[in-house]
């Protein structure tokens, strides 16, 4: 649909989620007031910052979600791109890729409806993370094997369908469905970590502040795709994607491993009064 047809269904999408949240509204009952949270201090997100310094779990859920939601964002603008520009796709292989990515994604949902708990799921954010990334670098990287395949001397040249599968059936399609699994089974470990670590009567502010940092962690990323895919190509976009992944879980390691180097230091003995 072009531009437009993006705007239209950007507004169409806003203006349902504003109605479906004026009818929570109009349902959600009142508090008597004298069950009303104070408001002096409602803005007032200081504990709720000292708990991510201080739980290094819910630290690396809250900076695996902001990556998800960064790759998840420009992957699905940069994609569609990268399978019709490197890999010469046409509209129904794309449509195969995404169809493969939503059938990852739902046999993510069903896995970590089923296995998912709260002793697993910092390990598996930690895999999850790292699935992603190499899908993403292969999927980048498949263009260019598949020129030195196609143009290897005792092997003709690949063309047309026989391309498109080939490519498709090698890498295409797994890193769709890993990256689909990703995509639905990080919010989940996530907020299950979340959940677990959040503090009585601060589990609103723990959420409401990791989705508004991922949001705004979100926004210079995302832009850098947008423009690398405009300038330098789709191929290049996903590499960005890819690097934006390493750098985010060689932070979060090593943020972990400080935390946990910290805890195995032991306090100092008390000094008793002489």
């Amino acid at each position: 649909g072009g531009m437009p047809g993006i705007i239209l269904g950007a507004a169409a999408v806003y203006v349902l989620t504003t109605g479906l949240s004026l009818l929570v509204l109009r349902a959600v009952p009142e508090l008597p007031k004298s069950e009303r949270p104070s408001t002096s201090r409602a803005f007032d997100i200081t504990a709720t910052l000292r708990f991510f310094r201080s739980e290094p779990r819910a630290t690396y859920a809250a900076g695996v979600l902001a990556f998800a939601e960064t790759a998840s964002k420009s992957l699905l603008a940069t994609v569609p791109l990268y399978l019709q520009q490197e890999l010469n796709f046409d509209i129904w292989g794309v449509g195969l890729i995404v169809a493969v990515g939503v059938t990852g994604a739902l046999l993510g949902l069903i896995w970590a409806g089923r296995h998912l708990n709260t002793a697993i799921a910092p390990r598996v954010l930690r895999l999850a993370a790292l699935a992603a990334v190499i899908a993403v670098l292969a999927l980048a990287g498949l263009s260019e094997v598949f020129t030195v395949v196609a143009g290897n001397g005792r092997v003709a040249p690949l063309e047309g369908i026989a391309s498109r599968l080939v490519s498709g059936v090698i890498v295409a399609l797994p890193v769709a469905l890993v990256l689909g699994a990703f995509i639905s089974i990080v919010p989940v470990a996530a907020r299950t970590v979340l959940t677990q670590t959040a503090p009585a009567g601060q589990q609103a502010r723990v959420f409401a502040t990791q989705a508004v940092s991922s949001d705004l962690l979100s926004l210079i990323p995302v832009g850098l795709v947008g423009l690398s895919a405009e300038f330098a190509g789709a191929r290049f976009s996903l590499l960005l994607i890819g690097l934006i992944g390493v750098m985010t879980l060689l932070v979060l390691e090593r943020v972990n491993r400080r935390s946990a180097v910290a805890a195995a230091v032991p306090a100092p003995a008390p000094v008793s009064a002489a």
